[in-house]
């Protein structure tokens, strides 16, 4: 089997998912709430089946009656359907292409329009402004929900992923960093409605465990071209998923993310001494930026956790090929269409799904380059070659 790199890699071992077929349930819940209390000062942690689980409790919880909920207008699609869950009317603002963060002032007019509870998440990786978040939503009496899913590690004005929030979502899914398999977690600040689980809606522990058995021996570069060539399993694409009630984490998923933290921790140094490569190479091979727009972290490359590299591709019109090549060193198209577009928003989102500039330019050039440990030299010169044409 040919190498083919991940477009993203969380760090697991063996022993660990094996220990954590055998856990028990209650003490893993209990550890890994205290696991969560103690690293983001979270009054409250409820273990969901899902992050997306998580997120549609939350925008339940701080929704205002007949109030929108502001969403950005390019990310996971997961995220409207967490508002659809939510059955909460929905408006979104842009997000500004060269740092991936909310554009203000976009956010600023979705507030001052009527949205009392604001989600807000990290891209790839990218840290957020969120002393100028809390601003606006301190200036409107909003509540603020953090989608920490691909944050953790990131560093925003100060402020640690998973601290920013009144709500604070986490997701311990394949690929988001820290994973266990599945499952996500909702941390409440004091003093806001805790919402509650139905009782005997945990999740079983054979399928994340499957997951993550899979992840580990499939994710490696000499064999992860198998799972990438099974259409069925759509690895690398963005899929609207509709809805499901809340759960609880497996036993299994709650006692492979305590055992997985320490790694995760471990893994973003690299990860960011990866971007920087990535982007010092564009440079030098495209000053100019022609061809290739780097996507900058605010702040610096110490406050990114570089979940991935993002870049926006000037005017390359790449043949299916060059995609087939440029997939096997890890490259991944962004989020396909913006969330106003998705028609699972239109019965909740009034505006026009047309108004957002940053969001369309991200759907139309953005690009994601890996910033694993998988990653070699070989990876950087082969992709870099190609994106800009001087690929034989």
């Amino acid at each position: 089997m040919a190498r083919h790199l991940p477009p993203v890699y969380s760090p697991v071992g063996l022993g660990a998912i094996v220990s954590s077929v055998f856990s028990r349930r209650e003490s893993s819940h209990t550890q890994l709430i205290g696991l969560l209390g103690d690293h983001f000062d979270a009054e409250h942690a409820l273990l969901t089946g899902s992050g997306t689980q998580a997120l549609q409790l939350a925008i339940s919880a701080a929704l205002s009656e007949g109030a929108p909920v502001a969403l950005p207008a390019y990310s996971c699609f997961d995220l409207v359907s967490a508002a659809v869950g939510a059955r909460a009317p929905i408006s979104f603002y842009d997000i500004d292409p060269q740092t991936l963060t909310p554009d203000l002032d976009s956010l600023e007019r979705c507030v001052s329009e009527g949205a009392r509870t604001i989600v807000a998440g990290n891209l790839y990786g990218y840290p957020l402004p969120w002393s100028e978040l809390r601003k606006i939503a301190a200036h409107h009496d909003a509540i603020l929900i953090e989608d920490a899913a691909q944050g953790l590690g990131s560093i925003g004005q100060g402020t640690p992923a998973g601290k920013a929030g009144h709500y604070t979502v986490l997701s311990f899914g394949r690929g988001k960093g820290w994973t266990g398999g599945g499952g996500g977690a909702l941390l409440v600040g004091g003093g806001l409605d805790v919402p509650s689980l139905p009782p005997g809606t945990a999740v079983s522990r054979l399928r994340p465990a499957a997951t993550s058995l899979a992840a580990w021996l499939l994710g490696r570069p000499s064999l992860y071209g198998i799972p990438a060539s099974i259409p069925q399993l759509a690895l690398g694409e963005t899929v609207y998923h509709p809805p499901r009630a809340p759960g609880s984490i497996s036993t299994f998923s709650a006692a492979l993310a305590r055992r997985t933290r320490a790694a995760s921790v471990d893994a973003i140094p690299l990860r960011r001494e990866q971007a920087r490569r990535w982007a010092q190479e564009i440079l030098d091979r495209d000053p100019n930026g022609d061809r290739i727009l780097p996507c900058l972290p605010i702040g610096d490359f110490d406050s990114a956790s570089s979940l991935r590299f993002a870049v926006r591709l000037q005017g390359a019109d790449l043949t299916s090929d060059t995609w087939d090549r440029l997939r096997r060193h890890g490259v991944e198209s962004g989020y396909p269409v913006p969330l106003p577009r998705l028609p699972e928003a239109w019965g909740l989102f009034k505006g026009d799904p047309t108004a957002f500039p940053g969001a369309e330019a991200l759907s139309a050039s953005l690009v994601t380059l890996p910033t694993h440990s998988w990653v070699r030299d070989v990876d950087r010169t082969t992709v870099l070659d190609l994106l800009t044409g001087s690929a034989s």
